[in-house]
């Protein structure tokens, strides 16, 4: 998950977050490097399109690491899947 402010978004997509971010998690880097990876990109682009000025650039990544593999779902016989989400 992505949480970023709009100094963040104002020059990057969703898409290229996703895609910023992912690289550095499929290369076992970690989120604080993925995060730290997105700001750079960020404060890169604010350089290219508005020089020496640029909004604030905060980010948080996070991982749930396995958060389906302990789910009540293995454990709730009859009940949909959506009543447990």
């Amino acid at each position: 998950m992505i949480i970023a402010t709009d100094g963040v978004w104002e020059f990057i997509t969703s898409e290229e977050a996703v895609e910023v971010v992912g690289r550095h998690l499929d290369a076992g880097e970690g989120a604080s490097r993925a995060c730290q990876c997105l700001i750079e990109a960020a404060a890169g682009k604010w350089h290219d399109i508005e020089g020496e000025y640029r909004d604030d650039i905060t980010a948080l990544v996070v991982v749930f690491a396995d958060i389906w593999k302990d789910s009540p779902k293995h454990r709730l016989s009859g009940l949909s899947e959506t009543s447990w989400l």
